[in-house]
């Protein structure tokens, strides 16, 4: 293959992001502006949050698509807690203990029942939708004041909050898949389970601890959304799920396990976030968004694939 070829094939990621912003920079006045940069940074905060959580599922080879429910179900809890006066910190790691309890849930039946993520996953789907709209009565819970809502509106050094906690969550949990020995593991069991089964390496005990990952940082995210829109939603989250696989597969990660990067994943969401703000200022049709955003997928699913 052609060094130059190449060297655009083994960074497609990088070079796709990079086109499409000059595109935008090019054919829209507006784009570059502080403010709308600052705009695409508060938007895929949530999505960069979720995504973060289900490259590591996903290079296990799992799947999950529950978190999009577990926004609604966390920001519902989230926010009846603060209406009832809870402390914030405490609101916060109840909120994400919720998270991850719902991910060891579904980590135990996954690998302990042997129901395949897919289907424990949307089943959870449909369970934490009925508790979020029962909890609430199928109204969001609203009112939360200005303290709380710092976190989804507040900035730091001229930061948007949202995104420099999205920027935390990149270096720490890509020091963890990239540096760490259970990164590692995670790489082996997506690459072969039963060979890592064979050399010992707790499989169960890693893809349990994938999943409350993933819920973690889910509930992490309904927090931002939550303090965002100061109110608990029982119906937000909906086609969140699809969004972060979106974003992880755009970023390189295999569907079928075994290779991923959060780096990878930080571009991904960027393009998704891009794409999204790009075509709103160029007054692109809602309906006609999601189907380029389905041909960037497939795309990506394209080129990725192993020769």
């Amino acid at each position: 293959m052609n060094p130059f070829v190449s060297f655009l094939y083994k960074n497609k990621v990088t070079v796709a992001f990079v086109i499409i912003f000059i595109f935008f920079a090019i054919f829209i006045p507006n784009f570059l502006s502080l403010n709308n940069l600052m705009s695409v940074g508060k938007q895929i905060a949530v999505n960069g949050i979720i995504a973060t959580g289900m490259t590591f599922v996903i290079i296990t080879g799992g799947i999950d698509l529950s978190v999009g429910s577990l926004l609604a179900v966390a920001g519902v809890f989230c926010a009846m807690l603060v209406k009832s006066g809870v402390n914030s910190i405490v609101v916060i790691l109840l909120t994400i203990g919720l998270g991850i309890l719902i991910g060891l849930t579904n980590g135990l039946v996954i690998t302990k029942l042997k129901i395949a993520p897919f289907i424990t996953t949307l089943a959870m789907l449909s369970i934490l939708r009925a508790f979020a709209l029962g909890m609430s009565g199928g109204r969001s819970v609203s009112g939360l004041g200005d303290t709380f809502r710092f976190i989804g509106r507040g900035e730091i050094f001229s930061i948007p909050f949202p995104l420099f906690i999205m920027i935390v969550v990149f270096i720490i949990f890509g020091f963890i898949l990239a540096q760490t020995k259970f990164g590692t593991h995670v790489y082996a069991i997506g690459e072969n389970e039963d060979t890592s089964n064979i050399l010992g390496l707790k499989v169960d005990k890693n893809k349990i601890i994938v999943y409350c990952i993933s819920g973690g940082l889910a509930a992490l995210a309904s927090i931002i959304q939550t303090a965002r829109l100061n109110s608990g939603q029982p119906l937000t989250g909906e086609g969140a799920e699809l969004d972060a696989i979106a974003a992880v597969v755009i970023g390189g990660t295999d569907l079928n396990g075994g290779y991923g990067r959060i780096i990878g994943t930080v571009f991904g969401v960027a393009i998704m976030g891009m794409l999204t703000n790009g075509l709103i200022l160029l007054n692109i049709s809602f309906y006609y968004q999601l189907a380029v955003k389905g041909l960037v997928i497939l795309f990506a699913v394209g080129v990725s694939r192993k020769k």
